[in-house]
């Protein structure tokens, strides 16, 4: 049948894919198919999407081995239909919109699932050929997915051994890692978190730093999911991390994740902190107080390493928060905690055009769709659960101006007006001032 007739008769269509097979008409089929999605009308081809998934899952069930599993492989993750020969190199955006995959690709599952699972599995054969692929269709999975399933959720099996083999796609699996976290960390973390900590320890022995800066980004990601869980299940990791804060890393970008992973816990799980400080002093046989000295000393020290203005407010909120203390070390490093406020005070305050104040422009209240052009492709699942998580992230929640008010205000309280006084004198006089000013008008 002439491939212009494909177009609407789904009912033909249909029956060429139907019949008694061998392996030979089997890639033939997909061979068939492939052509078919080049040529169709985008419109038309939508409406036998499901047809086509249900071929390509009945000719891989029929014949598992390589050469079509390959074939069927290659179809699925086909992008959009090619609509006239002249047509534009596909952007990087279009090489995201993947067949059949949206909010609604969870109706696909029975399909892409086995399909995940057979390319992505270094026990098979068949991972030699279909691994990037898999990989790519497993992110593109993820991210698209409304809500985990015990299925995709079992797929997390086969990531271990992948982690071993440090290939070069070693980058799109933390990816899927981080796209777990995002999707339901505490289910995955709970099945998961063990073993991934483990394979993250193995990979750390011996990977180059900007390996080491994209495995601590995945702790930092599970660590602003879920502070409590995310410093439990990577509590090996972390005595790393704090001594690398305390003998000043000289990498700068693994000493601005080192800071960011120290800033989460000392935000959002305190407790925490202070049992890996207690930790951290046994063993370098130093007072608690002497170590957390050399923490605050060196974070000022090298806050310059931090760009990111989100770190950079993180790192403000963290430090000021050990405030309202009479502890006496807390208070000899008083000025550099204040340095760092200000510092970033200057990264997040904006004029506000309406009412001519200065106001934190990092700050989120609500979340809301954004309004896309016809070219703009449309937000996945994952980032509409960024969107969401970035609500309750202090970094986005609460104001660093309100915040470092309220925290000297209580200091103040604590020691009263000459006390406090005397503190502030601390303080180079220039930074006091720009202080003053940010904190003007509460």
């Amino acid at each position: 049948m002439p491939l212009a007739l494909y177009r609407y008769q789904p009912d033909s269509f249909t029956k060429a894919f139907t019949g008694p097979t061998n392996p030979l008409q089997n890639m033939r089929k997909c061979n068939k198919l492939r052509t078919l999605a080049c040529r169709v009308i985008q419109d038309k081809f939508c409406g036998i999407i499901n047809i086509c998934v249900e071929a390509l899952h009945d000719v891989m069930s029929e014949d598992p081995e390589t050469g079509t599993s390959k074939d069927c492989m290659l179809m699925s993750h086909f992008e959009e239909p090619k609509l006239s020969d002249d047509e534009e190199p596909p952007t990087e955006q279009d090489k995201r919109k993947k067949l059949g995959l949206g909010a609604e690709s969870k109706n696909l599952y029975p399909f892409l699932l086995p399909v995940i699972q057979l390319s992505t599995d270094v026990s098979q054969p068949p991972h030699v050929y279909l691994l990037e692929d898999g990989l790519e269709l497993w992110l593109v999975t993820l991210e698209n997915s409304p809500a985990v399933t015990p299925e995709l959720l079992r797929i997390f099996q086969n990531m271990s051994a992948l982690l071993e083999l440090s290939s070069e796609n070693l980058r799109t699996c933390f990816q899927i890692v981080n796209a777990y976290i995002y999707l339901s960390a505490t289910e995955f973390l709970q099945n998961y978190g063990e073993s991934l900590c483990q394979s993250f320890s193995d990979l750390l022995k011996d990977i180059t730093n900007e390996g080491q800066v994209q495995v601590l980004k995945v702790v930092e990601i599970a660590l602003k999911v879920s502070p409590i869980l995310g410093a439990h299940m990577f509590q090996p990791l972390l005595p790393a991390v704090f001594r690398g804060i305390v003998d000043g890393e000289r990498y700068p970008v693994v000493m601005s994740t080192y800071l960011g992973i120290m800033g989460r816990i000392l935000l959002q799980n305190s407790s925490f902190f202070s049992s890996l400080l207690s930790k951290m002093a046994s063993e370098c046989g130093q007072e608690m107080d002497q170590l957390l000295g050399s923490v605050i000393e060196m974070w000022v020290d090298r806050m310059d390493n931090i760009t990111q203005p989100e770190r950079r407010k993180l790192s403000a909120l963290a430090l000021v928060s050990l405030l309202p203390s009479d502890n006496s070390v807390i208070q000899d490093k008083f000025c550099g905690i204040i340095n760092i406020c200000v510092e970033a005070l200057h990264d997040v305050m904006s004029e506000d055009p309406e009412t001519g104040t200065s106001k934190d422009c990092m700050l989120m209240s609500h979340f809301e769709e954004p309004k896309l052009s016809d070219d703009e492709e449309p937000p996945t699942e994952q980032d509409k659960r960024k969107k969401l998580l970035a609500l309750e992230d202090p970094v986005h929640s609460v104001s660093l101006q309100h915040f470092v008010y309220e925290k000297l205000k209580a200091q103040q309280a604590l020691m009263g007006d000459p006390g406090f006084g005397v503190l502030m004198e601390t303080v180079d006089t220039v930074l006091v001032r720009q202080l003053q000013e940010f904190l003007q008008n509460l």
